[in-house]
This record gives structure tokens, sequence and C-alpha cells, in this order.
């Protein structure tokens, strides 16, 4: 038997194409190594391969060991608790029909299918292909923002023009280009940096950064920081977080734009925010047993949509909601310590703060600890983009546990 029949004779057993090319590799290299030990000894190169080949064992025990060991993975629980998620969504929707909020049902089920498809693909992506595209996905990021600051207004009227479908909002949402950035600032990060290549991701970062706060998106600019500042913290780049944070707030500080949301935050502190106090009140009007709404306690759909579940479900149904969205976040750690992809990680810590972030922040605003800005509940917030961005997140878990057992070839 030759080193090509041997390889065919592992391979075969084995499922995953891509575990084949890994397997396939791995075991190449371990026989050249091998026949060339057996070589300096003085054995003639076809006795060295044979002699070679025979120390690795039967290939059919061989190819069904890596069969099990490369098998890809699924996790169930998180697609569970993703599909109780996308259904929970619809409790809203029932809450405020007859607001006058226009919701739209048919709306609201093509969301939910269209993350289901898109949480889908990306489980079955091989996540590791897209690091050698960092510096065009950071590109691609720049480009997209600055279309928006140039070019939106004509966009909007040219989809009112043509009388756009029911899921093209008239404006490009700047946080479109959140899973761009992700995926580019992972891959610098899984790798050293030249210096000549810290200089890109920090000018292309800046600017970035600048056009998101000349789009009036403050939110979208403190899930930036928060996302970027966590794959930081987990690479233990400490002074660099100090740096990165005082150097990327300055557009925030400095245009104009901004002094509005510098205002929300004022208000918040010094307390007298009508809508953090309403908020307050409903709150303690809850019961712990659904009770549906009345129409003085109508809220906002998107940032308020924890404030309108708590009230009509009760506490407790809400409580489960949120024991299902931060079980993600616990699962997401988890996952973390198991997959042995460094870009892997930074993908699953730059997702998972994207997350808790807005988790966090939207449950922050509606307590009164954190200033009102347009911070959506994941997957619970009307509209397409709750579902679309964290449809990603669940994605990035889905196709990093698929391949945990994978050992990257290009990091």
């Amino acid at each position: 038997m030759n080193k090509s029949q041997f390889l065919f004779s592992v391979t075969q057993w084995i499922k995953s194409k891509e575990a084949k090319a890994l397997v396939e590799k791995e075991l190449s290299f371990h026989l050249q190594i091998k026949t060339k030990e057996y070589a300096l000894k003085g054995f003639s190169t076809s006795n060295a391969e044979s002699k070679a080949i025979k120390e690795m064992g039967n290939p059919t025990t061989i190819g069904k060991k890596f069969n099990h060991l490369y098998r890809p993975m699924i996790d169930w629980s998180i697609i569970g608790v993703f599909v109780f998620l996308l259904l929970a969504g619809f409790i809203l929707l029932y809450l405020l029909e007859g607001s006058g909020y226009h919701l739209s049902w048919s709306n609201k089920i093509t969301y939910v299918l269209i993350g289901l498809f898109i949480a889908g693909i990306m489980m079955f992506l091989n996540y590791e292909s897209w690091l050698k595209y960092r510096a065009a996905f950071l590109i691609m990021t720049v480009v997209y923002l600055l279309f928006l600051t140039q070019f939106n207004e004509r966009f909007s009227d040219f989809i009112w023009f043509i009388d756009r479908p029911f899921l093209l909002s008239t404006n490009l949402n700047s946080n479109l280009a959140i899973p761009l950035l992700l995926i580019a600032v992972a891959g610098f990060l899984a790798k050293p940096l030249r210096t000549r290549e810290w200089l890109f991701l920090v000018i292309s970062l800046m600017f970035s950064f600048a056009l998101i706060i000349s789009l009036f998106n403050v939110a979208m600019f403190g899930a930036f920081i928060v996302m970027i500042a966590g794959m930081l913290l987990y690479r233990k780049m400490f002074k660099t977080i100090f740096t990165f944070i005082a150097l990327f707030s300055l557009p925030f500080v400095a245009l104009p734009n901004s002094i509005y949301h510098r205002h929300r935050i004022l208000a918040m502190l010094e307390g007298d925010n009508y809508a953090i106090s309403i908020a307050r009140k409903i709150l303690m009007e809850a019961s712990w047993y659904p009770k549906g709404l009345s129409e003085d306690t109508m809220l906002p759909h998107t940032d308020f949509a924890a404030l309108t579940i708590v009230y009509g479900t009760g506490y407790i149904i809400s409580l489960i909601i949120l024991g299902a969205l931060l079980f993600l976040i616990i699962k997401a750690l988890k996952i973390l310590k198991e997959i042995k992809s460094e870009f892997g990680r930074l993908l699953i810590v730059g997702s998972t703060t994207l997350f808790a972030y807005q988790l966090f922040y939207n449950l922050g605003m509606v307590i009164g600890v954190l200033p009102l800005m347009s911070v959506p509940l994941p997957f619970l917030s009307y509209g397409f983009l709750p579902i679309l961005l964290n449809a990603i997140f669940i994605g990035i878990l889905l196709s990093t546990y698929r391949r945990k057992n994978f050992i990257p070839t290009n990091i």
C-alpha cells in the first residue's frame, strides 16, 4: 500500500469534506517525517514509505476515529432557545394589537423566517475562511458608512419612487455595518500585527466612528466601542483599551451632533426624564401574572419592548424570557472555552459583547439607570434589525460550535 492508497483508505470513512482535507494534510505531514527518518537509517524510498505507513496503523480504524473526532457538532439547546425567543417576539404584537402602532403580523413572520434562514446558513459556513478577507471587510465597512453619509437621502427618494417593498426601509441602517466590522476587527486581532497593519486598522476605525456619529447613530457608536473593547480585553491588551476608548470617543465629544445625546445623559442624571418616570411607574404597577395592556400603558415597541412585555405578561413569563436571553450569553462563554481557533474565539467575544450590550442597555433604560437611546431588545423588539443582527450572533455560535474540534490551519 502506497501513500495515496493509505490516505484514501483513511479518508473514505470521514463524512465531512473539511475534515477529509484536514486529516489528509495532517497524515501526509506525519508520513513525510517518518519516511525521512527511515530513509536516514538506510532504507530505500519505497521501503521507508511502507514502514512509515505500517507504523501509522490500520487505515480503517484511523479513519473511523478521525470521523468521530471531527464530526460536525450541532448544539440543539441554542437552536431551541433561539426559536423560543423568535416566537416570544410575537407576544409584543399580541399585546399591542389595536394600539395604533400598525404592527404587521405578516412582516414579523417574514422577519422570523429570514432570521432562521440566516442563522442556518451561517451554521454551515466555515468561519475560518473569513479571516483572509479581514481587510476587505474593514474597507466595506468604511465604504458602506461613507455611502450612507452621502447618498442615503437619494436612496430613500428612490425607494419611495418605486413603491418600496415592506422589508425595505426608506433609510439604509448603519447598524448593518456591525457584522462587517466584527469580522474585520476579529480578523486583525487574531494574528500579530505589523506596524502598517495597526495603522490601517486604527485609521479605518477612526474614520468609521466619525461617520457613525455624523449619522446620528450614537447607540451604534456605543455598540462598536463595547464590542472592540471586549475583544481587546479578551486579548489582555489593557493599555490599548484605555487608549482606544479615549481616542475613539473624541468624535462623540467634538461633533455637534452629539449635543442632543449629551443632553439626554444629563437629563437622566438629573432624574427629570418623563419617559423614565412613566416606565418606573408602570413597572411598579406590573403583577406576577398576565393582565394585558390598557391605553395609558402603551409605550414604544422597540426601546420599551421589555416594559410592555413585563406589564402585559407579568413577571413570571418575563423572567422566563430573560432566562432564555441570559442562557445564550452563558452558552457562548462555554463555547469560548471549547474551541481551538483564536479567530473563532474573538468572533464569539465580539458578538456576545454586542448581544449583552443590547440586552443590558435596554433593560437599563427601562429601569432608568441608563440614558434613552435606540437600543432594541434582542429578538423581542419589533423590526427586522433586532432579529437580523442577533440571528448572525446565533449563526456565529452554531458555526464555531460545529467546528469546535477542528484545529485551524491558517492561524
